[in-house]
């Protein structure tokens, strides 16, 4: 039987490991320009090369240059007067939610890093 304990264990341990290949994406797309041109213009293909398997076919992937100081994605519409099934309740009481807003301000903050390496012109031919 799997303890709440060993399930935040792990997730933290996924967490952790998700970050890290964030940050070698994101470093690689700094330095990289052929990498980086992929990434922006066929994601499946970059990220394939990257992680080596291919991405599910239902899953829509997108990269854009950020030319604004923060860069949000909003959520789907959803009726309001609709009710909510047991996965998307599971959802907003911290399922992906919550995991979407970690990686947002992950990517965030991380952007501002790679801001900061591209202002030393680390990343210019």
């Amino acid at each position: 039987m799997t303890t709440a304990r060993q399930t935040t264990d792990s997730s933290s341990d996924l967490r952790k490991q998700a970050d890290a290949q964030m940050q070698k994406l994101l470093s690689r797309s700094a330095t990289d320009q052929e990498f980086r041109r992929k990434l922006l213009t066929e994601p499946r293909e970059a990220l394939r090369e990257f992680h080596g398997r291919d991405i599910p076919a239902n899953v829509d992937v997108r990269f854009i240059e950020n030319t604004a100081d923060a860069t949000f994605v909003l959520p789907d519409p959803i009726d309001p007067a609709a009710e909510l099934s047991e996965q998307e309740m599971e959802a907003v009481a911290g399922g992906w939610l919550a995991s979407a807003l970690w990686i947002a301000a992950s990517v965030v903050a991380l952007t501002k890093e790679v801001k900061n390496i591209g202002d030393d012109n680390a990343w210019t031919s």
